[in-house]
């Protein structure tokens, strides 16, 4: 039984072989059927075939002979041999002097189109089992040729490797534990917590690994209060966190031992919430992949495909996803073992795998001088925060509602209707339909009529409206994003504001600024600077701005040695008007 869509297979039909065609209605075929649908016998299917040839598989065929003539001339003269040696005696013209010109094409195209049942070979049905794709060689040869996506599919996982990842269970384990790691005087350090905002997050646990494929796992019990120790029952699985801290502490704060990780200024943020001062920094592979290639990702998932060829683990894997993800601190030590222990033998194979491309790049003094160091540094400003004056953003939220209020009154009067203001399409339909003015750009997915910056600025040289709805975008933007949500960052612990300065985003070297953004508070307007002076100082201290004046442009300079540039610098020129004069 054949079952193929293939006309070709009609060739093979004969006593005891069918084929099934599961396009044509479910047709079974035997030989009686293929004479009738394809007008010959199975024998003289490839005579046919060989006549009209088959351009998509490079079969010339007789030129002007189509399929209804192939199976006249296989009806009349039997077979393709027979119709060549008997060519000049056919009466059709065209068919005799194709037949003649093209005999050597003719018996190629049969070659080509018969299909071999003489191979030797002995299969059994066993044989034809599906086992599967070979992983390993799939892997191979997809890294071999660039294909990122199959690469990722078929990529080594904590399935297919042999690791030795255990659970710490009590303080005796600890105590062996702790001996282990300083013996080594080097070892990776996982930190898991609840959220992943380091100031805000609360222990769960610690993975630490000594060498590949080995790791383990310290599950710790909530942070508890005096008086509620007897929460402590209710987790039998782990140990005291305010014990186990305490007999890490000294390790984790010996500078001689070498700490390694990802994303160690993340660790160093929560230990220091918890009275211990991570030292001994000695890599981090986050770091080290942005400085190899500041435009790839450096998640410790991505950097372990692209330099170990391992498909990690995911958070997702352990915890799901979306509104059924079930946070860490609801899962058991068993149900995170794995995940957690493999984060810390990976940057520590990372780590023996990154630490000698940047001394081979020459990027091993720029991360040893500037970026290691860089992480306590980062951490203890973090960790500071800075006290933010929320009464005076809640006087400058009063303000802005009641100009909005304004704002919006005198829309709603040119409008000559009441509607969303921040809605695009209810914006495009007033402007465009009901006061007609004139539609100058399309959105890109939906083709509707756009209503971005660029075409109100132009549209407000003609109308009032556009101009107010920029105005009132702006003040609803300072509102929302600033004046109303930075209160709400407030730490309840610390009342400061505290965010995570990024090393590993800026493809430009520089730091950015998240959860909140504090190198994006406006400061072109007047409000905008109100928002700057919401954040404040200590008392009897000062907040001091200082900035390099255009570094950029002085690097520049120097790398090159171009005598304008420096002469430009050391008069004290504008260096842009002096550029301008040099071009024009």
């Amino acid at each position: 039984l054949i079952v193929s869509v293939d006309k070709d297979f009609f060739q093979l039909v004969r006593k005891g072989v069918r084929l099934y065609d599961p396009r044509d209605s479910g047709t079974w075929f035997d030989e009686a059927g293929v004479a009738k649908k394809f007008g010959v016998p199975p024998a003289q299917v490839v005579d046919v075939l060989a006549l009209v040839g088959d351009a998509s598989d490079n079969v010339a065929g007789v030129p002007g002979i189509g399929k209804k003539g192939a199976v006249q001339l296989m009806s009349k003269y039997g077979s393709l041999d027979a119709l060549l040696e008997k060519a000049e005696t056919i009466p059709q013209k065209r068919y005799r002097e194709s037949l003649l010109a093209s005999k050597d094409i003719a018996l190629q195209s049969r070659n080509l189109v018969t299909i071999r049942t003489d191979v030797p070979i002995t299969p059994t049905l066993e044989s034809f089992l599906h086992q599967g794709p070979s992983r390993e060689r799939c892997y191979d040869l997809f890294s071999r040729l660039g294909f990122r996506t199959l690469v990722n599919d078929y990529a080594p996982t904590e399935n297919s490797v042999q690791t030795n990842y255990s659970l710490v269970k009590n303080i005796e384990e600890l105590d062996q534990l702790i001996d282990q790691l300083r013996a080594a005087g080097k070892f990776a350090l996982h930190i898991v917590t609840d959220v992943p905002s380091a100031m805000r997050a609360h222990l769960i646990g610690v993975a630490c690994s000594i060498s590949n494929r080995q790791a383990r796992y310290i599950p710790l019990t909530p942070e508890t209060k005096p008086g509620s120790e007897d929460l402590l029952a209710q987790h039998p699985n782990k140990i005291d966190q305010g014990i186990a801290l305490a007999r890490f502490k000294p390790l984790l704060e010996d500078n001689a031992i070498q700490k390694v990780g990802h994303d160690l200024k993340f660790d160093t943020v929560v230990l220091e919430r918890h009275g211990i001062h991570l030292a001994g920094i000695s890599f981090d592979s986050m770091l080290a992949s942005y400085l190899l290639d500041a435009r790839a990702k450096h998640s410790l998932e991505d950097i372990s495909l692209e330099y170990l060829g391992y498909k990690a683990l995911t958070e997702e894997d352990v915890r799901g996803s979306g509104a059924r993800a079930i946070p860490f601190n609801q899962l058991t030590p068993d149900a995170v073992l794995r995940f957690v222990s493999e984060r810390a033998d990976l940057a520590l194979q990372l780590a023996h795998h990154l630490a000698p491309r940047l001394v081979t790049e020459g990027l091993d003094s720029l991360y040893r001088e500037m970026e290691l160091p860089l992480i306590p540094v980062l951490a203890a400003i973090e960790c500071a925060g800075v006290p933010l004056d929320s009464q005076a953003l809640m006087t400058q939220s009063k303000y802005l509602h009641k100009k909005l209020e304004k704002h919006t009154g005198r829309i709603y009067e040119l409008a000559g209707c009441e509607f969303n203001v921040n809605s695009p399409k209810q914006l495009a339909d007033i402007l465009f339909n009901r006061l007609k003015l004139p539609s100058l750009k399309k959105t890109g997915k939906t083709r509707s009529a756009s209503t971005s910056v660029e075409v109100l600025e132009e549209l407000a040289l003609s109308h009032e409206l556009p101009q107010l709805i920029l105005e009132w975008r702006g003040l609803h933007k300072l509102k929302s994003t600033y004046v109303d949500a930075l209160p709400l960052l407030i730490h309840p612990d610390t009342r400061r504001i505290h965010t995570s300065f990024n090393q590993a985003v800026a493809t430009t070297g520089r730091l950015s600024s998240s959860e909140p953004n504090l190198q994006n508070i406006p400061i072109r307007t007047e409000l905008g600077r109100q928002i700057r002076r919401a954040f404040v100082a200590d008392s009897k201290k000062v907040l001091i701005s200082a900035d390099y004046s255009q570094i950029e442009l002085r690097v520049l300079a120097h790398l090159s040695n171009d005598e304008t540039l420096i002469e430009a610098f050391r008069s004290g020129e504008d260096i842009h008007n002096r550029t301008a004069m040099q071009i024009f």
